[in-house]
């Protein structure tokens, strides 16, 4: 599923496509409530789709929430995130808990923001978790099969790229 993006001209969109690989066909589904750009998007456990943050038109990070349910194709608000961030790190946790992780706040400076956010599908909210201790925006999260996540590469500012695995950052993550 391939949700916003931008159009000519750096415009955020709203629309949503899913692709078939069976079928190699590209289905135009509802679209979002907010057109949106370098958001975050994960899968709940129940099969819904949580889209999080992203720049708007003015390119500037925000901090909506929507939740797309395959089933009904319509989109629901969710709980609007702690902070705004765009091209944050997002991964879905074996608990079904998905992390936000880092970004940017400002489009037009781009630095690099170090909060760490959780949302837990069963109470329809978000928990704070300790900071990264350097930010990151642009970068990859994945978890670890011991359940520490990796945070790796990615950008402290427009001129400043993080290179190499030794600034590739290994956190325990405290799970609510």
């Amino acid at each position: 599923m391939i949700t916003g993006g931008f159009a000519d001209g750096n415009v955020p969109l709203a629309s949503v496509e899913r692709y078939d690989p069976d079928a190699d066909t590209w289905t135009t589904l509802a679209p979002m409530a907010h057109a949106r750009a370098w958001h975050t998007q994960a899968t709940l456990p129940s099969g819904r789709i949580l889209v999080v943050g992203g720049v708007d038109a003015s390119g500037n990070a925000v901090d909506g929430a929507e939740i797309y349910d395959p089933v009904t194709n319509r989109w629901q608000p969710a709980a609007s995130l702690p902070l705004r961030t765009a091209t944050a790190a997002g991964v879905r946790l074996g608990n079904g808990d998905v992390l936000v992780i880092g970004g940017f706040q400002d489009g037009s400076t781009r630095v690099a923001i170090p909060q760490v956010v959780a949302y837990q599908e069963a109470t329809s909210a978000w928990q704070s978790l300790p900071s990264l201790s350097v930010g990151r925006f642009d970068h990859s999260a994945v978890e670890l099969h011991d359940g520490r996540v990796l945070v790796a590469a990615g950008f402290i500012n427009d001129l400043t790229a993080f290179h190499g695995a030794d600034q590739s950052k290994i956190t325990s993550v405290p799970l609510p």
